[in-house]
């Protein structure tokens, strides 16, 4: 049971099986996932009708609208081609605003860590709720992404058509692209926010400007760790187990995170 006092903090009481010690993570991590199920969905359904309001001002307008069956599209949405102007519109955004929306959801759920330690829960039980919720939002991403290329694809043969090169090394290697694709990103984002919880604020700021800064002038620098990187970078497992790394360090971080 949730139940929320005067200041408007949410605390966290629990019966039955939940409220043992060691499950008291499982009622927080469903308090969360709900939150972030409720927040993705909203951003689905804005971006669809973002996308059909689109489709009918062109229609209004005289406009001719074209549904991309392409991953990655890098012109203008609106062309204008024989005197006819043309409109392309891709249901790819769904996913892609979908997945910032995790994202988004990732970081505000991770800052609130406090608030839920300082209404009992312990510091292990706070992490294993945020890896759920995480776990739980990929698979949502990941399942929106599959329905679209199904529906662009008009089925699973057109789906693998419209992935192209991307499906060359099989199954296991576009589902650990994919899978990577969605997570490390989330991660990377609360572990970022953990970060400024943990220490004070220059010290994650330190650390930004070390990795997004200081490292690609060095790589500019040094061609031969310029190239180690982008190989690396550049390898299909490389995001996900940039992802496995991000699960230590934030739950490394996670362990020290003050109260107040």
């Amino acid at each position: 049971m949730t139940t929320t006092d005067t200041a408007g903090t949410t605390a966290i009481r629990t019966t039955g099986p939940a409220s043992r010690p060691d499950r008291q993570w499982w009622a927080l991590g469903r308090l969360q996932v709900a939150d972030a199920l409720r927040g993705l969905t909203v951003t689905a359904l804005v971006t669809l009708v973002v996308l059909a309001v689109m489709a009918l001002v062109s229609r209004w307008q005289g406009w001719d609208v074209v549904v991309m069956d392409e991953v990655e599209w890098g012109g203008p949405p609106l062309l204008i081609e024989g005197g006819r102007t043309v409109l392309w519109i891709s249901l790819v955004v769904l996913p892609i605003s979908v997945g910032i929306a995790a994202i988004v959801h990732t970081v505000v759920g991770t800052a609130r860590s406090r608030v839920y330690l300082a209404t009992g829960a312990t510091r292990r039980q706070v992490t294993l709720a945020h890896l759920l919720t995480i776990g739980v939002m990929t698979a949502y991403v990941l399942a929106v992404a599959a329905v679209v290329l199904l529906v662009l694809g008009r089925g699973p043969d057109g789906a693998l058509d419209i992935l192209g090169s991307e499906v060359a090394g099989g199954g296991v290697q576009v589902a650990v692209v994919a899978l990577g694709a969605v997570v490390a990103p989330q991660l990377a984002a609360a572990t970022i926010t953990a970060l400024f919880l943990r220490w004070p604020w220059w010290v994650g700021t330190s650390v930004l400007v070390v990795i997004f800064v200081l490292l690609p002038l060095v790589a500019g620098f040094l061609p031969p760790l310029g190239e180690a990187l982008e190989r690396a970078d550049a390898w299909w497992g490389s995001d996900l187990l940039t992802a496995a790394v991000l699960v230590v360090v934030f739950v490394g971080i996670m362990r020290r995170v003050p109260v107040k």
